[in-house]
């Protein structure tokens, strides 16, 4: 359905800044995006939820 769709595009979104962020950052700052994604993600997943996610994903 929508919501394991869109879990699978935030999974993937978050692997490749994660993959990118380690290629050019030091590890405070990593360990800044792990602690700021662990807070983002569980509400950009109650959001997508909340919405028909085909209107937030057309413009990417």
């Amino acid at each position: 359905g929508d919501f394991s769709e869109a879990l699978k595009r935030v999974l993937f979104i978050v692997k490749r800044n994660l993959i990118l962020s380690t290629r050019k950052q030091s590890l405070i700052q990593r360990y800044y995006f792990v602690i700021i994604l662990s807070y983002s993600v569980p509400l950009y997943i109650v959001l997508v939820d909340c919405e028909p996610s085909h209107t937030i994903f057309q413009d990417q």
